[in-house]
């Protein structure tokens, strides 16, 4: 998680059964001052495709889906809790094949991300 710092010692073992340990090191993953929105994963996609959101405040996004004839065919909001990562699933399963678009927006951001649905 992002602002919160780990820790981490490392324990060498030897074929013998000796053992040494490393010192102690610490990392910290820091947070991000912007949105960030992955690609579909998987893309292209037969089943379930999901993005991953995160958010470094909270965040209400209008979400819609069109399909390769421009048609919106899902609409609604997702809203996302600060600093976590809020994943976002499409049953592409249930659509035709073909190359999707799915765009998220509000009064600051507008973000459009590719799916491409195949056949088995």
């Amino acid at each position: 998680m992002p602002n919160i710092t780990y820790y981490y010692r490392l324990k060498q073992i030897d074929f013998d059964g000796k053992h040494e340990l490393s010192i102690i090191v610490s990392a910290a993953i820091t947070g991000s001052e912007s949105v960030i929105i992955s690609e579909f994963i998987p893309n292209p996609a037969i089943g379930n495709s999901k993005i991953l959101i995160t958010s470094p405040t909270d965040l209400q996004l209008d979400v819609n889906l069109y399909n390769p004839l421009g048609q919106e065919i899902q609409a609604g909001k997702l809203v996302l809790t600060a600093g976590v990562q809020t994943p976002f699933v499409v049953d592409a399963s249930t659509l035709a094949a073909g190359n999707y678009v799915l765009l998220l927006r509000n009064d600051n951001l507008f973000v459009s991300r590719r799916l491409v649905v195949t056949t088995r």
